[in-house]
């Protein structure tokens, strides 16, 4: 893949490999150990207030957050001046962090979207997630892909200016990204410091299979943030074969990935997404099973992280 890029390019790259092994793996010089960096994509937590959402997360043993700032989302976008602020306050009262804002953004001109931008970059939030953009019916792949590459270079000249990084979460189904060579496509010639991936290996290990290493591998070099979440193939009650999320490490997500990222010296953020539902009579007792479902899951992270050597 080096070949592709430019020396600059695989300098720049090289600094921000920490970016898809998020917090903590060891140092190029082998001589400091940096602490990776666990989050939680706080859409989980919305039924919190900012100062509740805070003491959960601290509670549980995530770092930050990985905040919606989207229409519905944690912080509206027509609020992002006046609430943001309010949630990382919250946050920092117990030593956290927003470890990356996520936005709902296709277009350069859509309402806000400088707002937002420009208040992450005052805020020093460098990273936010990017994703949505869907194939059309009427139009080639490759010509898709080059009219969606021209709002991601407009992106990147956005980003250049304010110092952020624009992550593309690959998703499983039928949109772009889901086979993840188009994400590479799209981003291998632009500038690496303003752009890249959002690598889920959940969703890369329902469209991949046996190959998420792969996906993994071309992937990784672009990746600035790591998203993980588990999941099984299962049969609803017409016989039909879907994707059942479940707790992290009881499904097909292969702890393998793990191993690589210390392999490529990966120091991002890891982001913890939680899509399976938990049970409960009523919805303050489904509230307090979530709960209690993140933190187990947050411990089997941090448990594959050190027996990795991670953490």
């Amino acid at each position: 893949m080096q070949e592709h890029r430019t020396r600059r390019d695989f300098i720049k790259q090289s600094a921000l490999a920490g970016a898809v092994l998020a917090s903590g793996g060891v140092s190029i010089s082998g001589t400091e150990t940096v602490k990776i960096k666990l989050g939680v994509f706080s859409k989980h937590l919305q039924w919190l207030n900012y100062s509740d959402t805070s003491d959960a997360v601290a509670e549980i043993g995530w770092d930050g957050i990985e905040c919606p700032v989207r229409p519905g989302g944690h912080v509206l976008p027509e609020r992002v001046e006046e609430d943001l602020p309010k949630m990382l306050e919250a946050l920092r009262k117990n030593n956290l962090d927003i470890l990356m804002a996520t936005t709902k953004f296709l277009d350069v001109d859509e309402p806000h979207i400088k707002t937002v931008l420009k208040t992450l970059a005052k805020l020093n939030i460098k990273t936010y997630r990017i994703s949505g953009w869907k194939y059309k019916e009427n139009m080639s792949v490759p010509d898709r892909l080059t009219e969606v590459r021209e709002q991601l270079e407009k992106i990147v000249d956005i980003n250049r200016e304010l110092g952020l990084f624009a992550a593309f979460q690959n998703h499983s189904g039928t949109g772009i990204g889901a086979p993840m060579w188009d994400i590479y496509e799209m981003i291998k010639d632009l500038d690496t410091g303003y752009i890249g991936s959002a690598f889920d290996i959940g969703h890369a290990t329902v469209e991949g299979g046996y190959a998420w290493p792969i996906h993994a591998k071309l992937m990784l070099p672009f990746t600035k943030i790591v998203i993980v979440k588990d999941f099984k193939w299962g049969q609803d009650n017409q016989g039909k074969w879907q994707v059942l999320w479940c707790p992290l490490g009881q499904g097909m997500v292969n702890t393998d990935f793990i191993k690589m990222l210390k392999e490529t010296d990966y120091k991002g953020p890891i982001i913890q997404h939680f899509e399976y539902d938990v049970e409960g009579k009523t919805e303050q007792d489904k509230q307090k099973n979530l709960i209690k479902a993140m933190k187990k899951d947050c411990k089997t992270l941090k448990t594959m992280l050190s027996d990795a050597g991670l953490r």
